[in-house]
């Protein structure tokens, strides 16, 4: 049973011949360095070993890039050891609103919309359906006039629309629709109408607080979009060698240059986008797939040990041995941000 689980989520979650290539391509790249075109950088020098690593493809911006980068589309890789810190978050954006008896009727009227195969069959649907409610209303009432007094009568529909939305005015503007009413008033005046106005806001509170209720305001959570998944990684790098102090500044300073603008070529008033971030996970299957991401923030603390320790890195000046200082250990963080919601779809075939 716990296999042909795993073999069903396995399916859900797209062809494991493509991640084999995917994987297949990245161990290449780890192992030769890439090639003039297309550059590899990796720390530490013995990460393939360590074996729990990920890799960071850089490519051009393309602002509606929803897919995972190609291997012809990445710029150039770097690889690095797994963070300490791994964790993804799905979050989506809701609003507590007040409906009012208005909202509240329309979504009934939605409902009926979606229950009869979308917006436009729904409303055709729903229009008839009161239009045929108010001849039959007409017919049984027995003439134009009974139909109007049904409708107008105390408990009718439209009797309670009223009611509420006019103890809601009132209550809440009265001030204003005084100040409106009496300025047309002769004799009367619009500070005199604000007053007046005024008293009864003031009364139909009373009133309906007195009366030990209050205004059903049919309140709903509304629903609008997903939330881009933001991403922090953060490594403390402790070089070993001179070779590794030289390859972690490369590896930093591509960093950086890759979530730069650029000066526009044609117009310097301009800038062009910087690049796009796609990382990959050596072992993704019980983890998730980051899409292509924008890099919001680069932070490199080079006393990662909270003082200045540093070791002597020899070089040659004028053929004579001399030395320079290179930090003991250095801390990265990288903030990214994918550039894209993540839905049911891709959760399903891409294990977003």
């Amino acid at each position: 049973m716990a296999k042909s689980f795993l073999a069903s989520k396995q399916a859900a979650m797209g062809s494991s011949t493509s991640k084999n290539q995917t994987r297949d391509e990245l161990e290449a790249a780890l192992d030769t360095g890439g090639d003039a075109n297309k550059r590899a950088y990796s720390f530490p020098s013995d990460l393939k070993i360590l074996d729990h690593w990920l890799a960071i493809r850089i490519a051009n911006h393309e602002l509606l890039r929803k897919s995972d980068f190609a291997v012809d589309e990445t710029i150039e890789y770097i690889f690095l050891p797994m963070p300490g810190n791994l964790s993804t978050s799905y979050q989506q954006n809701w609003t507590q609103t007040e409906l009012g008896l208005a909202g509240a009727l329309g979504a009934e009227f939605g409902q009926d919309m979606k229950n009869k195969g979308g917006v436009a069959a729904g409303l055709k649907h729903g229009i008839n359906n009161r239009i045929a409610s108010a001849k039959d209303a007409f017919k049984s009432s027995g003439g134009a006039w009974d139909s109007i007094q049904s409708a107008l009568s105390p408990g009718s529909g439209l009797w309670d629309f009223g009611q509420y939305y006019a103890e809601a005015s009132i209550s809440e503007v009265g001030g204003a629709i005084g100040a409106v009413a009496g300025d047309k008033i002769p004799g009367v005046g619009a500070a005199t109408g604000a007053v007046i106005g005024t008293i009864a806001s003031q009364y139909m509170k009373g009133a309906v607080a007195g009366a030990g209720v209050a205004r059903n305001p049919f309140m709903a959570m509304l629903y609008s979009a997903p939330q881009f998944r933001p991403y922090q990684f953060q490594w403390k790098f402790i070089p070993r060698s001179v070779e590794e102090v030289n390859t972690l500044r490369e590896v930093i300073y591509r960093l950086k240059y890759a979530s730069a603008p650029n000066l526009n070529s044609h117009n310097p008033h301009y800038f062009d986008y910087p690049n796009l971030f796609d990382i990959d996970f050596h072992y993704p299957e019980y983890l998730f797939n980051m899409g292509p991401s924008i890099c919001k923030s680069i932070e490199v603390e080079y006393h990662a040990e909270n003082q200045p320790m540093y070791f002597d890195i020899p070089k040659e000046i004028d053929k004579r041995q001399d030395f320079t200082k290179a930090p003991v250990s250095i801390t990265l963080t990288m903030s990214l941000e994918e550039m894209f919601v993540v839905t049911k779809e891709q959760l399903s075939t891409e294990n977003r």
